[in-house]
């Protein structure tokens, strides 16, 4: 991962270059996915792990 972040470099560019640490067993979407959605989740006031998933089911098909 690069220390540094360019100008005009978007959020999901940036969570492309987070190493995976998971599984591949244990990975059903990608990671900068499910990043990408807690962090919007996060935005939209949702931070229990509940309030997230339900957050994720009801916009999954945004990103």
């Amino acid at each position: 991962m690069k220390n540094t972040i360019e100008m005009g470099t978007n959020l999901l560019s940036y969570l492309e270059n987070i190493p995976d640490p998971r599984r591949r067993a244990g990975s059903r979407h990608p990671l900068p996915a499910v990043l990408a959605m807690v962090i919007m989740g996060n935005l939209s006031g949702r931070y229990g792990y509940r309030e997230l998933a339900r957050f994720m089911q009801r916009h999954a098909g945004n990103l």
